[in-house]
């Protein structure tokens, strides 16, 4: 399912930037990800969904997987971040862009996705970021720390 879903975002998001062109500007999270804020970054991204986002972020490095972690790792090249917390654990993933493990301490994310929800049929909400080619694309940047609060699931 994850394969399919991955496949499907790729082909909206191919013809999203043939439909944009390169004029367009693009937001571009930036900043550094932890447990604590990992609440915003997931609401802007649900609220972006369908679009593309531009992402400049540094994550510690954290295989724990319990309660209060922000959990991070590869897989078969797909980048995994699961935030386990009670009641409502959520995970992201990532294929493509570049991503980077620095001095075995944190990971840093350089890209641009086409963003999409996968919640149906799913035992933990999940958002699946596909690498896009966005060459010569301009960027709004938004600070992490700016971020709305989250609202809502």
């Amino acid at each position: 399912m994850r394969r399919a879903a991955l496949a499907l975002a790729s082909v909206f998001a191919l013809a999203a930037v043939a439909v944009a062109g390169a004029a367009e500007r693009l937001p571009r999270v930036t900043g550094d990800v932890a447990y604590e804020n990992f609440g915003r970054l997931e609401s802007y991204l649900r609220q972006a969904a369908g679009k593309q986002i531009g992402l400049d972020l540094t994550l510690p490095l954290d295989n724990a997987e319990e309660r209060g972690h922000l959990t991070t790792f590869m897989l078969d090249g797909q980048f995994e971040l699961s935030h386990i917390q009670p009641d409502h654990p959520t995970k992201i993933y990532l294929d493509g862009g570049e991503i980077n493990l620095v001095d075995d301490k944190s990971y840093t994310i350089d890209g641009v996705y086409a963003v999409e929800l996968a919640d149906e049929g799913n035992e933990v909400p999940s958002l699946y970021l596909v690498s896009v080619d966005a060459e010569g694309a301009a960027f709004d940047d938004v600070q992490m720390i700016d971020l709305p609060a989250k609202t809502g699931n």
